[in-house]
Order: structure tokens, then sequence, then C-alpha cells
């Protein structure tokens, strides 16, 4: 059963408008901070997500 975590979600919903941020930017992909930043926060985000799912027998 999923429970919703909206901590976890607002943190993977703010890295991915980042990270979009970061690949719509004018630098280069890789030299681009909000490319780092915006990865970094999806994947927490999406730790915390899979981490806080209560697992019901």
């Amino acid at each position: 059963m999923y429970t919703f975590n909206p901590v976890a979600t607002g943190i993977a919903l703010l890295g991915a408008a980042v990270l979009l941020f970061g690949l719509a930017g004018p630098s280069a992909m890789l030299d681009n901070p909000f490319f780092h930043h915006g990865l970094g926060c999806l994947i927490a985000g999406v730790v915390l997500l899979i981490g806080s799912e209560k697992v019901e027998e």
C-alpha cells in the first residue's frame, strides 16, 4: 500500500523542475550547476519516496 509523502514528493518535483531548467540553460549540460543540483534533488526525492513506502503484509 502506497502512502503519500508530501515532503519527498515536493523534493522530487523541485529536483525535476531544476533539472529541466538546467537542461534548457544556455551553458553546456555538464558545466551547468542547475543540472547537477536538479539531478541530486530528484534522486534524493525518489529515494525518500521509495524509502517512505510502508510495506503491509
